[in-house]
C-alpha cells in the first residue's frame, strides 16, 4: 500500500479539484443563467440539466473521489505515527 499512497492521494487532489472547479463554473454561471429565464423555462432547464449529469464521468468522479478520499483518511489514521500520516 506503501507505494501506492503517492498516486492514490495524487487522484484524490485531482477529483477534489475537478469537482470543486465544476461545482464553481455551475453556480458562476448555470445558476445565474436560469434566474434569468422565466420560472417555467428555468425549471425544464434545471430538469434537462439534472438528467444529463447523470452520467457515468460525473458520478464516478463524484463518489470516486469521496470513496477514495475516505480509504486514504483510513489509511493515515491507522499508521498515525508515519510522515506522511498529517
Amino acid at each position: 500500500m506503501g507505494s501506492l499512497l503517492p498516486t492514490l492521494t495524487f487522484l484524490a487532489a485531482l477529483g477534489s479539484g475537478l469537482m470543486a472547479g465544476f461545482f464553481f463554473a455551475f453556480s458562476a454561471t448555470v445558476m445565474w443563467a436560469l434566474e434569468r429565464q422565466p420560472p417555467a423555462e428555468g425549471i425544464a432547464a434545471m430538469q434537462a440539466i439534472n438528467v444529463v449529469v447523470l452520467n457515468p464521468l460525473f458520478l464516478g468522479t463524484f463518489f470516486g473521489t469521496a470513496i477514495l478520499s475516505l480509504v486514504l483518511d483510513i489509511v493515515a489514521l491507522m499508521d498515525w505515527s508515519a510522515p506522511w500520516s498529517g
